[in-house]
C-alpha cells in the first residue's frame, strides 16, 4: 500500500488542466474546476483530512462523534 501523502501526491500530478477562474473575471471558488476536481478525489481529501488532524486544527469530540475547528466557538 502506498504512502498516503505519496498517493495524493501522485493523485495531483495525474490532474487534467482546469481552470480556478474565468479569463477576466474575480475568483469564485465556486465556479472553479480545480476546487471541484480536488473534492472529488479521495487521496486529496483524506491527505487534507490527515494534515489538520495531525496538526490539531481539528479536533474531535468523542460525545458527539463531531469534528470542529480547534477555535471553534458557538
Amino acid at each position: 500500500m502506498k504512502h498516503p501523502r505519496l498517493s495524493a501526491l501522485d493523485t495531483a500530478r495525474m490532474m487534467p488542466p482546469l481552470r480556478h477562474r474565468l479569463p477576466g473575471e474575480p475568483f469564485e471558488p465556486s465556479t472553479s474546476d480545480l476546487l471541484k476536481w480536488i473534492a472529488t478525489q479521495p487521496e486529496l481529501q483524506a491527505w487534507l483530512f490527515e494534515r489538520l488532524r495531525n496538526r490539531k486544527l481539528i479536533v474531535f469530540n468523542s460525545a458527539t462523534g463531531q469534528w470542529r475547528g480547534k477555535d471553534w466557538k458557538p
